[in-house]
């Protein structure tokens, strides 16, 4: 029912945002799910946006830029979390698109910390010593770990018995015996064949979730920024919203080459 995701108490919405940075810890909001806290983290990923690209101080239309914005972290929310639902269909039938949104969602909130924490760094890179990276792997790791626990728990163990009399030998040029070392551990190499599914998943969602924050904050931002820089440069308001990043890059290029000739 639409209004139970609605139906949630603003101390539950905090533990949950906690429970969204421990892996291991999601059990409350799979068993309740709700997208009232990951609404909130959603709308909030737009102003650390906004604070990230300095519109206030260069050129682009705030207002135009507060749009794309959203639309950004909207596309981004359902998104991933249609990408994990599509995982979850394939190897982890019990978690649903409503766990998936609540999850992700949630996980936003570590996105805005990690982003208004990288924005001062970025600001004072050339007086501090601390990485710029630091933020993103502080507050992001925890919670695409989290992402990624989920999975390993629905997620069903290979039912896949390791037959080391079925192996070759040798393999290749090795000397090494492939069905001896496998009776001296196959009880390792079992657990681990067992495993294997809820290892790909883990992976799968952990990289993910890791990697659409990093690329936010590595290209899209600095891309972004960098042609707001260049709008308050030449000043051409009304085309810095239709103007793709590429060509409004070459357009300066050009005029700035024509005022040095």
């Amino acid at each position: 029912d639409l209004k139970d995701l609605f139906n949630v108490e603003s101390s539950q919405v905090l533990s949950r945002i906690i429970n969204s940075f421990l892996p291991g810890w999601h059990s409350p909001i799979l068993l309740r799910p709700d997208v009232y806290g990951p609404l909130l983290a959603v709308f909030m990923l737009p102003q650390s946006l906004l604070l990230s690209m300095e519109i206030s101080k260069v050129g682009c239309n705030p207002t135009s830029q507060l749009g794309n914005a959203v639309v950004v972290s909207l596309c981004l929310w359902i998104g991933l979390s249609a990408i994990y639902r599509v995982l979850a269909y394939v190897i982890a039938p019990p978690i649903n698109m409503k766990h998936c949104l609540s999850m992700t969602g949630y996980s936003f909130f570590s996105w805005n910390l990690a982003l208004l924490c990288s924005y001062p760094l970025e600001l004072y890179k050339d007086s501090t010593s601390i990485p710029l990276s630091l933020p993103l792997m502080v507050f992001c790791i925890p919670s695409s770990l989290a992402l990624g626990c989920m999975f390993w728990e629905h997620t069903a163990a290979s039912n896949i018995t390791l037959k080391p009399d079925s192996l070759p030998t040798y393999i290749g040029g090795s000397t090494v015996c492939v069905q001896q070392f496998a009776n001296q551990n196959s009880r390792c190499l079992q657990r681990i064949l067992w495993a294997f599914p809820k290892i790909l998943a883990f992976v799968i969602v952990t990289g993910t979730h890791y990697q659409f924050l990093w690329y936010m904050a590595k290209v899209f931002l600095p891309g972004r920024r960098q042609l707001c820089r260049l709008s308050a440069l030449i000043q051409p308001s009304r085309y810095a919203d239709i103007l793709t990043q590429k060509e409004f890059r070459n357009f300066a290029i050009a005029l700035l080459s024509g005022k040095k000739d």
